[in-house]
């Protein structure tokens, strides 16, 4: 007849504490850590005024929108600087407007914003060196 031992915390059985509870520490880390990630990526969407498009798959948005949602995307992380380049290059005159609005409306600090292929910007210590 097999015997069933059943781990308590610690690998211990009944009990000992020690790694389930730093286990259990981990975990509700995460948790809280996924959460504000949620609440950043809705306040984001809601910046850009993507939160309708959410849940939609990202082959079916119109090229405006993935950069809208790119946008979105970067902007959850909270980057203390951030460089598009050429972010309206495949995008019709309408929805390029609409985008660099966008970037102009949601007041992104320390943005740079590359015309040409051939530019290349290099930042050192907080300041474009060229």
């Amino acid at each position: 007849m097999a015997t069933r031992v059943t781990p308590g915390y610690g690998g211990m059985p009944g009990g000992g504490g020690g790694a389930a509870s730093k286990t259990e520490e981990a975990v509700i880390k995460i948790a809280q850590l996924q959460e504000e990630m949620q609440e950043r990526v809705d306040e984001a969407f809601a910046k850009v005024g993507m939160t309708a498009y959410a849940k939609h798959e990202p082959h079916r948005l119109s090229g405006g929108q993935k950069q809208l949602l790119n946008l979105a995307s970067i902007m959850a992380m909270q980057p203390e600087v951030l460089i598009l380049d050429e972010p309206t290059s495949q995008l019709d005159p309408i929805a390029a407007s609409d985008f660099l609005n966008t970037v102009r409306k949601i007041n992104i600090n320390h943005c740079y914003i590359t015309k040409y292929t051939s530019f290349y910007l290099f930042l050192s210590i907080g300041k474009v060196r060229y």
